[in-house]
């Protein structure tokens, strides 16, 4: 984190501003992205506070910044011509996860488990005035999250920007909430043959090389071995493998080898436009996980190599990867 942080050596009070909403909006998505959520450190506090100019006792600005960053942005730190950060629309109380919760105003992770805990408990929450049953929400953050929450319809808050020339600088929006994980490696092929193996409904790939080989432990076969095995379970499992304009050289041939295992075992396959190459190695589960990176389904790649992926989990990122390959489809 110490690199991120700007020298205030010979800053302009308009570097200033953008430093200290840089730093907040690094706050945000470290806190929203991040698995345990992120806690701010007295080192990061020093460091907002010194970008901003303010003393650590004042207005107990420093405690606020420790509970919701979002407070700081709304009542505004940087200079009397500040950027106005502020909150937008509405989160459905009866949907919202724990980390999307964290965006209300003075609500901290006790506050957002609490909200959960009391959902399970009574099921749709109707009425939000209901949320004064819960011991960790007194009337002050009763108040101050009540003008951003709805119990139906579509979560559509967002931090904005209301002094911005563009009308649709978002800073964040939780219905477009992502979880990631880093895969490397070797770690990409135990993730990804789990989720294959749990799979309930749909396989989408779309694979540069595919290369099975005459080995059974080979990582590559038993890859294609659990695509089959999920098709025969009743999960739709589609494929879509690169070829050559030629389609003599190595990969398409290596790709036509593989194609055959696939469709005698019930996967469908296809091949791209052989004008144009498809690079892409993405992998996409029940149109809410998507395996995404530079793996190769080839026994180099899965075993030896040096290769970096990630898994994706969002509904509403599935279906942007679902529309681009959809396009390969058709061509």
């Amino acid at each position: 984190m110490t690199s991120f942080f700007p020298s205030r050596e010979k800053q302009s009070p308009q570097e200033k501003r953008a430093s200290c909403r840089d730093l907040c909006r690094e706050y945000l998505f470290a806190k929203r992205h991040v698995k345990g959520f992120y806690r701010l450190s007295n080192l990061f506090i020093n460091k907002i506070t010194s970008t901003a100019s303010l003393s650590q006792h004042n207005s107990g600005l420093v405690k606020l910044l420790g509970h919701n960053i979002i407070i700081l942005l709304t009542v505004g730190i940087c200079s009397p011509s500040h950027a106005a950060l502020t909150l937008a629309g509405k989160l459905n109380i009866n949907e919202a996860t724990k980390d999307e919760l964290l965006l209300l105003p003075d609500v901290d992770r006790t506050k957002s488990a609490a909200i959960c805990s009391y959902r399970e408990k009574v099921g749709i929450i109707k009425n939000i005035q209901s949320l004064a049953g819960i011991k960790e929400i007194d009337g002050e953050t009763l108040q101050q999250i009540t003008p951003y929450l709805k119990s139906a319809g579509k979560s559509d808050l967002s931090i904005v920007d209301i002094n911005s020339n563009s009308s649709n600088e978002i800073i964040l929006t939780p219905n477009r909430s992502v979880e990631v994980d880093l895969l490397e490696n070797k770690h990409y092929y135990v993730a990804l043959l789990d989720a294959i193996r749990t799979a309930e409904k749909e396989i989408v790939l779309s694979m540069f090389l595919f290369k099975t080989s005459n080995y059974p432990s080979s990582r590559a076969n038993i890859l294609m071995e659990s695509l089959v095995m999920a098709a025969g379970k009743g999960v739709d499992v589609f494929v879509i493998l690169e070829r050559g304009a030629d389609g003599k050289n190595s990969i398409t041939k290596t790709n036509r080898k593989t194609s055959k295992r696939l469709i005698k075992g019930g996967v469908k396959v296809i091949f791209d436009e052989p004008k144009r190459t498809t690079h892409t190695k993405v992998v996409v589960i029940d149109r809410k996980s998507v395996f995404l990176g530079s793996h190769n389904f080839t026994s180099s790649a899965l075993r030896h190599n040096n290769e970096l992926s990630v898994k994706i989990r969002s509904n509403e990122f599935a279906s942007d990867v679902l529309a681009y390959i959809e396009k390969l489809k058709s061509k």
